[in-house]
């Protein structure tokens, strides 16, 4: 998944959200959303950044609003590859 930043920056500390274009709209602040605040079920959290729309659930899925929190402790553990096509001859075949 390739999420690609409007305005702003990714959130780097807990209290801090990414919400993509079509959560601004859908509340009707225009552009300047930098800096304001929102509740989520972590507390109150403050908008540093915009993701450019991207569909979540596939290409024939509306649009739907976004909010991206940080959580260092919860992705400690995972590793995001992106491979290139044929998969086959990219990704050497691995033991467990």
């Amino acid at each position: 998944m390739g999420m690609v930043i409007q305005q702003g920056r990714v959130p780097r500390e807990s209290g801090e959200v990414a919400v993509n274009e079509e959560f601004v709209r859908r509340m009707h602040w225009g552009k300047d959303v930098l800096g304001k605040s929102i509740q989520t079920e972590e507390g109150r959290v403050k908008i540093v950044g915009v993701i450019k729309d991207f569909n979540i659930g596939g290409f024939y899925s509306e649009l739907k609003p976004f909010v991206l929190h940080h959580h260092p402790k919860d992705l400690a553990d995972l590793v995001y590859l992106r491979l290139k096509e044929p998969f086959g001859e990219n990704l050497p075949e691995t033991e467990a």
